[in-house]
């Protein structure tokens, strides 16, 4: 007894390397789709992650108003909004459909997203939070963390953009714990974007998982369509068996009526060709009957 082998989908290796497009993955074709997946799912969050961004912005601008100078957050403000305006604009670029292909190119582009998101949202641990007292420090950590895990949740899809914004970031503001003295702090702070990052590792391989899943039902179905015959154009029906097109549907003389049918009781004959005749007919002016001179 022959077993059936696996799914091509169980055999494809979705190692850390190959989800952030570090290299290429055992079938190139196939992962060509897989990346297009995933820009394509970075594309439908481009605006809710630019309004994360924005709103963020504001609540870090109201918290630190009384405490920073009032030049140094109206040129940080305008930098934030013009860096989250570039990477969705970025995002909102790719192809608006994911059944295409994108390259190891595509996908390691998206690397500078989260960097220029990280290097302008540094700037409120390094430069904030040295001059903010601790219940407002606490204010802007909390929001950053928040921050933080909306972009682990929202660009999943594209792993190496987040990592690179949750690493940078996370480092940024573990530092500026440890030179504060806050050794606690820093240490949880260090927990808590390791743990953002695998739960991001997890979730893009399990959206890239999916993915794979549905390709592979999409190609096996096509497959079956093709193996079945299923294109009314050429005469072929469903089951794969050709029709005949040009027979007559009327059945051959001296065959029986249809069950349940009772025929006209004028007719002389019972056959089906007299009996789809019109009342009246004489089976003798019938072409086809069995008594009919012609037949």
């Amino acid at each position: 007894m022959t077993t059936s082998p696996p799914l091509p989908s169980s055999r494809i290796a979705v190692d850390i390397a190959t989800l952030l497009g570090m290299r290429e993955g055992g079938d190139p074709v196939f992962w060509g789709r897989i990346r297009a997946g995933q820009l394509f799912a970075g594309r439908r969050v481009a605006l809710f992650l630019l309004a994360s961004n924005i709103l963020a912005t504001l609540a870090i601008a109201w918290l630190v108003r009384g405490i920073v100078p009032h030049w140094q957050i109206a040129a940080w403000v305008p930098l934030v909004v013009a860096a989250a305006v570039w990477v969705g604009f970025r995002r909102l670029a790719t192809h608006p459909r994911g059944d295409g292909y994108a390259s190891l190119r595509d996908l390691r582009r998206t690397m500078w997203d989260g960097f220029v998101l990280a290097l302008v949202w540094s700037a409120v641990p390094v430069f904030f939070c040295t001059h903010a007292p601790t219940g407002t420090t606490a204010g802007l950590g909390l929001t950053l963390a928040v921050l933080m895990a909306t972009a682990a949740l929202a660009m999943a899809p594209l792993a190496l953009a987040t990592l690179v914004f949750l690493g940078y970031l996370g480092a940024a503001m573990v530092v500026q714990m440890a030179f504060a003295g806050s050794s606690a702090a820093a240490l949880g702070l260090f927990l808590f974007t390791g743990l953002l990052m695998a739960a991001c590792l997890h979730r893009a391989r399990a959206l890239v998982v999916i993915r794979a899943g549905e390709l592979v039902l999409d190609d096996r179905n096509e497959t079956v369509s093709l193996l079945l015959g299923d294109f009314d154009a050429t005469g072929r029906t469903g089951s794969g068996r050709p029709t005949r097109t040009g027979a007559s549907s009327r059945p051959a003389c001296g065959s029986r009526p249809p069950a349940g049918s009772i025929p006209p009781a004028s007719m002389a004959c019972h056959c089906s060709r007299c009996w789809r005749a019109p009342p009246g007919t004489p089976a003798s002016s019938i072409p086809g009957c069995g008594r009919s001179p012609n037949g």
